[in-house]
């Protein structure tokens, strides 16, 4: 059987197939180019991307995916994350998931960030106050973070849980309190 000839459209290029419409390049070039600009958006786009040195992750909550459980954070108030020197981001759901992954990695990095659950806004981590006995946190850590004594005393009364500073948060040992989790996941 013969081959089927690919005919050459009006560029000299020739056509994708015999009868097909011949496809000029100023298409292949925006073709390209929104190629380009999808792949830098998954590049650099959500808590993947660079970030200056020292400054908090830019987590969205329905987009980011927690570092430890790979779940898309839901609540920025139950947010953690860290920015390293070269300005990389990783985000965490729940404060108990970025304590279980840098306990299990062996080191706890420099620059840690906690949204604080009040208002959103990021703190430092080895700065904030936490409260252990929130009860539902996406992962069921029941930790979160705030930025006053006062508001840590005050959450902490209402909830009747306890107030924790950084080093209490179970870096050696497993923190998870119960197996509630608004993720609906199984524990690990």
């Amino acid at each position: 059987m013969p081959r089927a000839r690919m005919r050459r459209g009006a560029s000299g290029r020739r056509a994708t197939a015999p009868g097909a419409a011949p496809v000029g390049p100023h298409l292949r070039r925006l073709a390209r180019a929104g190629a380009l600009a999808a792949g830098l958006t998954l590049a650099l786009g959500g808590c993947g991307g660079q970030h200056p040195p020292g400054s908090p992750p830019d987590v969205v909550p329905g987009r980011d995916a927690c570092r430890e459980c790979f779940m898309i954070v839901s609540e920025l108030r139950f947010a953690a994350g860290r920015t390293d020197e070269d300005g990389l981001a990783e985000a965490f759901d729940d404060i108990g998931c970025m304590v279980r992954h840098y306990r299990a990695a062996g080191r706890v990095p420099e620059r840690l960030w906690v949204a604080d659950y009040d208002t959103g806004e990021w703190l430092d981590a080895r700065r904030a106050f936490y409260v252990r006995g929130v009860g539902e946190t996406p992962m069921g850590y029941g930790i979160v973070a705030v930025g006053t004594r006062q508001a840590a005393d005050r959450l902490a009364r209402g909830v009747g849980g306890a107030v924790l500073r950084f080093g209490d948060l179970g870096w050696n040992e497993s923190t998870r309190t119960d197996s509630t989790s608004t993720h609906g996941g199984a524990d690990r």
